[in-house]
């Protein structure tokens, strides 16, 4: 007998989702703003963070212009899950100022993070 995967819904809607939405699922952020808030969409991205007891990490995609392959992803992974440091002063609660109200925290990313 032939199996087909049934499509992907949210929760309490019928309407099956568009797999063109999956392009915007990762490579994408918001960016806060005082009036409104952007969208930023990377069309290739050359790293990803990774959030691990209290800690970011920047996994990198690509070596030598080569996408690492799956064994060398899992060493970093490894790497980060093995990892005993403990988080810089206020590194561990970074994520909490994307819950607050937009304009303060459009604020804060503008002094401080909106060079990188």
């Amino acid at each position: 007998a032939r199996e087909q995967v049934q499509p992907s819904t949210l929760p309490g809607f019928p309407i099956p989702l568009c797999s063109a939405q999956w392009e915007r699922m990762f490579n994408s952020t918001r960016l806060p703003g005082e009036e409104t808030d952007r969208l930023q969409h990377q069309v290739d991205s050359k790293h990803v963070m990774v959030y691990h007891k209290g800690r970011y990490f920047k996994v990198w995609l690509y070596q030598s212009g080569r996408l690492q392959s799956p064994s060398e992803l899992q060493k970093q992974f490894q790497y980060i899950l093995d990892d005993t440091s403990l988080p810089q002063p206020g590194e561990k609660y970074l994520a909490a100022l994307t819950a607050g109200k937009r304009i303060p925290w459009a604020k804060v990313r503008k002094s401080y993070f909106s060079t990188g």
